[in-house]
């Protein structure tokens, strides 16, 4: 996101070579197992609840960019949304002790500087502290440095390297929910975590979110959401559907769910745009049920 020049040009030389090293260090680390890249999906999933914004289409404006050890000071993960020129830096800290120190090299000198460098280039920035346990985040937060202002933050994520374990971490949950369908169970949540992951760290350094979630439709990941979903069905699709005594239908997320009476209701399992749900279309279009046993066998 930055240059060494472009580091050196407002924080001096020094200060771009401790940030060129300070870039070797991180890639040393294998990407996909550490802490922060299981942060990362938190973030992937938040930024795809503003995209699609309910149950709308992804929106373009919101298409933001993650970038791993960016060129910077805060540099685990840095989310840059280039609509509005925002950035916001993570440092993510899975250590025992955290502290802010002092002088060169210290984790305030870090963020000072990155509140600098963005406001050299005109990018709205805000830095963000990510620590493993509530307790020290709540102290990081009441002795965050004097200089940083409001655009300096701290957070909890926790450690557990569980995908599973970390689904019980609700903000996780929300993160993932927002790329599925409609009432996803805990193993479609699991399931697109792996596979997010897994692009993750396809990814390389720089990727959209749009070219995160294609790749999730790429790798068939179950009860995904469309990007654009669909808003209405087959007309004679809906007659047959509005003829049976006692069914009813939503479309949701493009997903099409339904229940009959109080007894019964569910989800069909892939979205309206789907060749899957096309071939469910016309078999329900030849075959006309009339009941909702009949139907049901379609439904299945």
């Amino acid at each position: 996101m930055y240059s060494l020049q472009e580091v050196a040009a407002v924080c001096g030389p020094n200060l771009a070579q401790y940030v060129q090293k300070k870039g070797r260090g991180g890639a040393a680390g294998q990407k996909g197992t550490r802490y922060e890249d299981r942060f990362a999906l938190l973030k992937i999933g938040e930024a795809a609840q503003a995209a699609f914004a309910g149950n709308g289409s992804f929106s373009a404006s919101w298409n933001v960019s993650f970038r791993s050890q960016a060129f910077c000071f805060v540099d685990d993960l840095v989310v840059y949304r280039s609509a509005t020129r925002t950035a916001h830096h993570y440092q993510a800290k899975n250590q025992a002790t955290v502290a802010w120190g002092q002088g060169a090299k210290s984790l305030s000198s870090d963020f000072r500087n990155q509140l600098k460098l963005g406001k050299s280039w005109k990018i709205q920035t805000m830095v963000t502290l990510v620590v493993n346990s509530r307790g020290k985040a709540k102290k990081l937060l009441a002795a965050i440095p004097s200089g940083l202002g409001k655009y300096a933050f701290v957070s909890f994520f926790p450690p557990a390297q569980s995908i599973s374990k970390l689904l019980e971490y609700k903000p996780m949950w929300d993160a993932l929910n927002a790329l599925l369908g409609p009432d996803p169970t805990e193993d479609h949540l699991v399931a697109v975590a792996w596979l997010l992951q897994s692009a993750w760290t396809e990814a390389g350094k720089v990727v959209a979110l749009k070219k995160m979630i294609e790749e999730l439709h790429n790798k068939e990941a179950p009860l995904l959401r469309p990007l654009n979903p669909v808003t209405t069905i087959n007309r004679r699709l809906k007659a047959v559907l509005n003829s049976i005594p006692n069914f009813h239908y939503s479309l949701e997320k493009g997903f099409m769910r339904w229940h009959y009476g109080t007894t019964d209701s569910g989800c069909f399992s892939a979205h309206c745009g789907t060749q899957k749900f096309v071939s469910f279309t016309q078999r329900v279009i030849s075959r006309r049920p009339t009941t909702f046993a009949e139907l049901e066998v379609e439904l299945a």
